[in-house]
């Protein structure tokens, strides 16, 4: 009933610590906006809403102060635990997570993922029209999924591919490589942007055309309210890159590369040409 704003600090220690980082936990977890300068970097103040006519003696507001503290701190000590290794170093811990039970790991995904994103810049490169960078795609593809076993993204989910992309850069991967991984989850709706550069589109639309084609080829196709893997937005995301970027790719020609790595890749699941043309109809 009495919805008031408070005006709360942090130390600026804090701001060394990627702004993506610091925004999520504000936002996302505390519910709390995050100010920013006019040159627009972050400002080490939040802006909270509470539930009183006033906050006279400061005593929420140093209760808000405290609990972003420790928050800051755990995403730190993530931020810099998780970098004592390399992000490629994580690699063979994804064959101990499962994508989808009759799918496989995420191991496996990884390393279709590699070969259709290699075979998407190989089909533009060849073509001569679009530049892409196969070696960048196809590296791009390996890191994609390696923040999943970090403990930053154990701690805040919202940042899995951010993340990825960010330790990429801090441990000296090309920036296209980088953003590529930064950017591979995109579109997450239609009125979000699709990935930056060329090696990211390739790589997303290997996630997406993979998470389709292998969850229609074990029965796993939306119905009604029920789409547990974001099939329609894979779909829509695939759609949305192909069209932005006008990329010279033929979808039918895709589906078909995307079911010969499922059937050639662990865990080797068929692909039938009905299935196929499930997909491209979808």
């Amino acid at each position: 009933e009495y919805p008031t704003v408070i005006f709360g600090d942090f130390s600026e220690e804090f701001l060394d610590l990627p702004d993506e980082i610091l925004v999520t936990v504000m936002r996302d977890h505390q519910k709390y906006f995050a100010v920013e300068q006019r040159d627009g970097g972050l400002s080490p103040h939040f802006l909270a809403v509470i539930n009183m006519d006033a906050d006279r003696r400061g005593l929420v507001r140093a209760g808000h102060e405290r609990v972003l503290r420790a928050r800051f701190a755990d995403a730190r000590f993530f931020w810099e635990h998780d970098q004592k290794c390399r992000l490629a170093d994580n690699m063979p811990r994804l064959a101990h997570v499962t994508y989808e039970s009759r799918l496989g790991s995420y191991a496996g995904k990884v390393e279709r993922m590699k070969s259709l994103a290699g075979w998407f810049a190989g089909q533009w490169f060849n073509s001569g029209i679009l530049q892409a960078d196969v070696a960048g795609s196809v590296r791009a593809a390996e890191l994609a999924k390696c923040d999943l076993v970090t403990g930053m993204v154990g701690e805040f989910p919202e940042l899995q591919g951010i993340v990825g992309g960010l330790y990429a850069k801090e441990q000296g991967e090309p920036d296209e490589v980088a953003w590529a991984v930064y950017d591979h989850y995109r579109p997450l709706g239609l009125d979000e942007s699709i990935p930056r550069n060329l090696t990211g589109c390739t790589v997303a639309l290997a996630d997406k055309l993979d998470a389709l084609v292998g969850c229609f080829a074990v029965g796993m196709i939306p119905s009604g309210s029920s789409d547990p893997f974001a099939l329609r937005r894979a779909a829509l995301g695939i759609v949305k890159i192909i069209l932005d970027r006008k990329v010279p790719v033929s979808l039918s020609a895709s589906i078909s590369a995307a079911a010969g790595i499922l059937e050639s890749q662990p865990p080797k699941t068929q692909v039938s040409a009905q299935v196929q043309a499930q997909v491209l109809e979808f």
